[in-house]
């Protein structure tokens, strides 16, 4: 999804225009419309190459002559809801505890396409009537108002895509019925479509599913579907709406998108990287990871200094990751991040096993607590199997290694 600061958009508008041009994607050209016409399009951008932009990106167009300035004589204005300001007090702390806010940002057309590094831009032209693209319009462009233009970011209820998703259904007088989503199976989970669209990235596949917990892998709707950008212009492109006192040839209703057009070509993956080699990937490291504590279990008796620094390295290691996992689950708001069963094999215990090896004389608490340690682990791996919580494939060989050296303390605690 697009982000632009608040500071860095304002002086974009503002004096950077003929300067960026030139590095600008192709700007989309505003179609001539009678003076008292109103258009409203839904536009989406495919996903690009970087971390937040790998779902891709949705905004409203209003093409209103009432909104004409001396940049923008035509009124032709793109709503950005996934603009933030990183300038805002505290806001990776706020960031961090999910008390984000973002806001809606109008932009000219000559500043839509800046930093798009060829990513398809479509264009859906709704089918609304004038009373309805009125009362759209307006709600836009009093939502953009310094004083209404914040809400809080929710990224898979209230974001870039559900936000002009509600507008739309706002506007109608009717009920709006979706089209299918070939992308969203009749079982689907939130899991399985942040794993659709980060397929070539295994390490944000990792990190995502570390945090995001049980939430993550309910079945969903389509409509809930629709955070992603990409799904929101799918199922809009066959969606349909009955009005009140109306009804098509078929009964059916009319469809929502009068006409589709593609603003900027490129293709329709996006620009996302190339998949990551497998030898770079989470599981290939975790299978080291493996071997390696396999052959410090075996060699431990022989090498006692050699299990110490690995134990005090590998526990350390994962103690940094039950700290991150433990604060996003019991002090962030964000969505799906609790419950979150890696907190049972990512506990605060670990810290225990990563400060033991530097100690002399390990006593009784140390070996309960690899005891502990070892049971919570294989809690989480049924857990696991349950599909309750699903795991990242490289939790597999990391969840074992944590296990054999846990119970290595078991049976050696005085090595």
């Amino acid at each position: 999804m697009k982000h632009l600061t608040v500071k860095r958009a304002a002086l974009m508008a503002l004096c950077l225009v003929a300067a960026l041009a030139s590095w600008c994607a192709p700007v989309p050209a505003t179609p001539e419309l009678p003076p008292d016409s109103i258009r409203v399009s839904l536009v989406t951008f495919a996903p690009g190459s970087d971390n937040y932009e790998l779902f891709g990106h949705a905004e409203l167009r209003v093409i209103d002559r009432t909104f004409a300035t001396a940049v923008n004589p035509r009124g032709d204005w793109y709503f950005n809801y996934g603009v933030f300001d990183f300038e805002t007090p505290g806001f990776f702390w706020r960031f961090a505890l999910g008390d984000c806010d973002y806001l809606c940002m109008p932009l000219p057309p000559s500043l839509v396409t800046i930093d798009n590094e060829g990513r398809k831009m479509t264009e859906y032209v709704l089918n609304l009537r004038h009373d309805e693209a009125r009362k759209l319009s307006q709600y836009l462009a009093w939502n953009a108002l310094p004083a209404n233009r914040e809400y809080r970011y929710r990224y898979f209820s209230d974001n870039c895509a559900t936000r002009p998703r509600d507008i739309v259904e706002n506007a109608l007088n009717g009920t709006l019925h979706y089209g299918d989503i070939a992308t969203v199976g009749r079982e689907t989970t939130f899991r399985e479509v942040l794993r659709h669209y980060t397929a070539n990235y295994p390490w944000e596949q990792f990190g995502i599913d570390l945090l995001m917990g049980a939430p993550c892998d309910t079945l969903i709707t389509a409509r809930q579907a629709m955070f992603v950008p990409m799904l929101l212009g799918e199922a809009m492109a066959g969606a349909t709406v009955q009005r009140s006192g109306e009804s098509g040839a078929s009964g059916e209703g009319e469809p929502l998108v009068a006409a589709t057009q593609v603003l900027i070509d490129g293709p329709d993956e996006g620009t996302v990287l190339p998949p990551t080699p497998w030898y770079f990937s989470p599981l290939a490291l975790m299978i080291v990871v493996l071997v390696a504590s396999i052959a410090v279990t075996v060699l431990q008796r022989r090498r006692p200094r050699l299990a110490r620094r690995f134990d005090a390295i590998f526990f350390a290691a994962l103690s940094v990751m039950a700290l991150v996992v433990c604060f996003v689950s019991f002090f962030s708001s964000h969505e799906a991040t609790w419950p979150n069963y890696n907190v049972l094999w990512l506990s605060p215990l670990l810290f225990v096993l990563a400060v033991a090896p530097w100690r002399k004389h390990r006593g009784r608490v140390v070996r309960y607590t690899a005891i502990a340690v070892a049971a919570l682990t294989l809690t989480t791996m049924l857990i696991w199997l349950s599909r309750l919580q699903c795991p990242n494939a490289a939790f597999w060989p990391l969840a074992v290694a944590t296990v054999l050296r846990a119970d290595a303390y078991v049976r050696n605690s005085s090595f």
